[in-house]
């Protein structure tokens, strides 16, 4: 797989804003709720 510079570049700066997304956070993020037993075969 090849990747470009220019898609590094969006990569690095996604990851950057999501990083300091959550470190605006004021608690942790909550876990997630637990999905219901549903029907099993």
């Amino acid at each position: 797989m090849n990747i470009s510079r220019d898609m590094a570049d969006q990569l690095l700066a996604d990851i950057e804003r999501a990083v300091e997304w959550f470190e605006s956070l004021s608690a942790p993020m909550p876990k997630p709720i637990e999905a219901s037993p549903g029907f099993h075969h």
